[in-house]
């Protein structure tokens, strides 16, 4: 149903339903800030899952976060949404589709089946936004992110102490929930001292506790070496020290679309995954795909050649 002019401003309680994983969740915050600027004297809660949390730890945009845990019984579940219930929501704004709505009975809500949206995923989710309101508009203060002076201070002390104040630094996102979706060592090796060589930048890895191993493979075969920050930095603090950097290279992965987020320049790595739907969306940025089209995907990130890395970070600074 969509929003009537005056009805917009009865909206006291807004639920956005976000998804699961880390970077699935970013591609969802542009949603958050549109409401935000429309509604800016509503409350905006959001439903993530058990990962995602820490995103908007310490966040004064939004009211509640509310955990969704997929893999629990069904009558826990269930129990979960009719206490959701008891909030009721005047706006529900459904980007899983699921039938969570018709459980919260709002005002307003997303339509339960969802019409298929061409184009990039976060282009996907604010079109889900505009089937409810229709006059929303995208909103480039990054408000759904928000990073706290405490963390700003245990970032800049990072920065300070593990990458050093007097040298200018890039991100590399070298992991990726699917191995399938991983860059080889051997490329990033290769990169990382020719960014050290030609434009004196250091290069920090940062990931979650999974990537440390491979990051750590990585530095140690460089020449110049770098900092590996994966799983030693919160979320929000690695947030801090990525938009500070100068520019990010990532697989397809939360570090890509953190830097898309904050429109930092950045270099994407694509293969078995389609960069016209998931590839890094910020105004300065751009895709290296894969040539290959092999059965064996796990080949295909073996294809992309430093060479074109290269160019397309020439191409960038």
């Amino acid at each position: 149903m969509l929003l009537k002019r005056l009805e917009k401003y009865e909206i006291k309680k807004i639920l956005v339903i976000s998804l699961s994983n880390i970077g699935d969740v970013i591609l969802t915050c542009p949603v958050i800030d549109a409401l935000l600027h429309r509604f800016p004297l509503s409350e905006v809660s959001v439903v993530v899952g058990p990962k995602v949390k820490g995103l908007f730890d310490g966040n004064p945009h939004i009211k509640d976060v509310y955990v969704f845990d997929k893999h629990q019984p069904f009558y826990k579940m269930a129990s979960w949404a009719f206490c959701l219930r008891k909030n009721r929501f005047d706006m529900v704004i459904d980007l899983r589709n699921t039938a969570l709505s018709l459980i919260l009975a709002p005002r307003y809500s997303t339509p339960l089946r969802a019409h298929k949206a061409l184009g990039h995923m976060k282009d996907k989710h604010l079109s889900r936004l505009y089937s409810v309101v229709k006059d929303a508009v995208p909103c480039k203060n990054h408000h759904a992110i928000f990073v706290d002076c405490n963390t700003q201070v245990k970032a800049d002390e990072i920065i300070k102490n593990q990458i050093g104040r007097d040298l200018t630094y890039c991100i590399i996102g070298a992991g990726a929930a699917d191995q399938k979706k991983q860059w080889t060592q051997k490329g990033f090796v290769e990169i990382c001292d020719w960014l050290f060589e030609k434009y004196g930048l250091k290069s920090v890895f940062v990931g979650d506790q999974s990537d440390f191993f491979r990051a750590e493979n990585i530095i140690k075969e460089t020449k110049t070496g770098g900092v590996n920050l994966c799983g030693l930095a919160s979320l929000l603090e690695s947030s801090w020290i990525l938009k500070h950097s100068r520019f990010v290279l990532s697989n397809d992965s939360a570090v890509m679309h953190m830097a898309s987020y904050f429109d930092i320049p950045t270099v994407g790595l694509f293969g078995p995954t389609d960069a016209r739907k998931y590839g890094p969306w910020g105004e300065n940025a751009a895709v290296v795909q894969s040539p290959c089209t092999v059965e064996n995907q796990q080949m295909v990130m073996a294809e992309i050649l430093p060479k074109k890395v290269r160019e397309a970070i020439e191409k960038l600074l």
